[in-house]
């Protein structure tokens, strides 16, 4: 396991296997938006009356950059700022999507639900390092 990594879970207590699971989900967004935008994305833009090519182009590589930057920030610099922006990222998009095709919070396999569960995770990331209990110390009894 890579050692910021190890350290973070350690730190916060989340599973590395949750973390990792995070960091799956924004890299694989990234490549699938990169190598496959003239599927679900340009469709989808084009859905809700985006007219230009280029523009729908345009933002489905802005948005795959958007995911790898996040997913490599995660990986390699877990931190509570990180999380944060991930979430925020995350957020944004959700508002983008219902904005764009609020119908996809009807679909069968929840696009748009299936970012509540990863709300709660990056949340709970966001809230950094669990603050250990002090330990008690007695004084003597006089």
């Amino acid at each position: 396991m890579y050692s910021a990594t190890r350290q973070w879970c350690a730190q916060t207590g989340m599973p590395a296997s949750l973390h990792y699971a995070v960091v799956a989900v924004w890299l694989m967004t990234a490549w699938v938006s990169w190598f496959d935008h003239y599927g679900f994305g340009v469709a989808l833009l084009a859905q809700s009356g985006m007219e230009s090519a280029l523009l729908r182009s345009s933002l489905i590589y802005a948005g795959a950059a958007w995911d790898a930057l996040i997913g490599l920030g995660l990986l390699f610099w877990p931190s509570r700022p990180m999380y944060r922006v991930a979430l925020l990222g995350m957020l944004v998009m959700t508002l983008a999507a219902t904005v764009l095709q609020p119908s996809l919070w009807w679909h069968p396999l929840g696009p748009l639900f299936k970012n509540i569960p990863i709300a709660a995770v990056l949340w709970w990331g966001s809230q950094g390092p669990v603050a250990k209990p002090e330990a008690r110390v007695e004084s003597p009894a006089q």
